[in-house]
């Protein structure tokens, strides 16, 4: 992924994931899981981890009065700030801020930014409580 161009300073990338340009970073100790799709303008902070198939696009298509849609894409910077947990299937959409410490559950489509230490679920993605220890990792037993 160096070698393409894309700034990446964790080993931790599971394969197939895909990236659609090289406008992507991301942070020492992420950990990145399977069949992850990235589009940048993107930066992915320090020790976060990114669950199987998270789809992060960092482009839009405006509308224009007169004729719809344009077909050129705006990049819009997507920034997941440092320790987040995105969990599966998450889809990021353009221009969003995660703040630090955010987690987000499983299947949630995160269209505004999120607040820092906040749990965030559903479709769109809302505010559910604070995040805490208990989001973050498993029983010792487990």
């Amino acid at each position: 992924m160096r070698f393409a161009g894309i700034q990446v300073k964790t080993a931790n990338i599971m394969p197939g994931c895909t990236f659609a340009n090289q406008d992507v970073e991301i942070g020492p100790g992420t950990f990145v899981n399977r069949e992850c799709f990235f589009e940048g303008p993107l930066k992915i902070g320090s020790g976060c981890i990114i669950g199987p198939r998270v789809c992060i696009v960092a482009s839009t298509h405006p509308w224009a009065e007169t004729e719809g849609f344009e077909r050129v894409a705006v990049p819009k910077p997507v920034v997941i700030e440092p320790d987040c947990w995105i969990g599966a299937r998450v889809t990021i959409v353009a221009g969003v801020r995660i703040g630090r410490g955010v987690t987000v559950a499983a299947g949630a489509v995160v269209v505004r930014d999120c607040e820092e230490g906040m749990l965030y679920a559903g479709v769109p993605a809302r505010a559910v409580r604070k995040a805490g220890p208990s989001n973050r990792s498993m029983p010792a037993d487990q």
